[in-house]
């Protein structure tokens, strides 16, 4: 949806074109008719408005529309749409750009967030940009993101099971760990640690049911 503030600019706009030309002939006594012509005109031309561009799109809309004009009598409703999305036509890449230009700030914004807080920006999340934010080594791996609770896609998730966990990781595993048996984290980091020497594991999982294990 455009801004009020682009609404109001091109009521203006549009209606000076307006003044340019004749209203049709049987509704010129009628000046009701006259307002509910030109407002679904105008209706026509603001919902085809680009949100991005929009100063560049309406002098080519109205350059196709009074192209297609063969009177001097207001447009058609035909008419006015064909020149408005023959102007959307002619800028993609303005759109493309706007669209780059708003994923470019939503991966600011996970970034930003994740050197605050540490995790994920709640709403914002997306396979895609977690993958963006693990190419820009804002994450260090997928193993990474997952601790952390960023979106995975299944491939990342496919690929956690072959990466070492982060000391982050590592440290909150131990902590958990200390907690569920009532002993000290140092004695379960060397205990844990131990075990992953003895028989390495591809999860945490592995390694804290040998250790619970050896604790019954």
């Amino acid at each position: 949806m455009i801004p009020q503030s682009v609404v109001a600019d091109l009521s203006m706009r549009f209606n000076a074109f307006l003044d340019r030309f004749s209203p049709p002939r049987q509704i010129a006594g009628n000046p009701k008719a006259l307002q509910d012509d030109a407002n679904a005109l105008l209706r026509i031309v603001l919902d085809h408005a680009p949100t991005e561009g929009w100063q560049d799109w309406f002098p080519e809309a109205i350059r196709n529309l009074e192209a297609s004009m063969t009177t001097r009598s207001w447009p058609a409703p035909g008419e006015v749409v064909r020149a408005c999305r023959g102007a959307l036509a002619k800028m993609p890449a303005t759109e493309t750009a706007a669209q780059s230009r708003g994923e470019a700030n939503a991966i600011q914004m996970l970034i930003d967030w994740h050197a605050k807080f540490g995790t994920q920006m709640p709403g914002q999340g997306r396979p895609d940009r977690t993958d963006e934010l693990i190419r820009r080594g804002v994450l260090r791996n997928e193993r990474e993101a997952r601790f952390k609770g960023f979106v995975l896609s299944p491939a990342a998730q496919a690929r956690v099971k072959d990466q070492a966990p982060s000391r982050a990781e590592w440290d909150h595993h131990v902590a958990v760990m200390a907690s569920l048996d009532g002993r000290s984290r140092d004695e379960v980091d060397f205990e844990l640690q131990d075990d992953a020497r003895r028989n390495p594991p591809t999860t945490f999982q592995h390694a804290g049911d040998v250790f619970g294990a050896a604790a019954e």
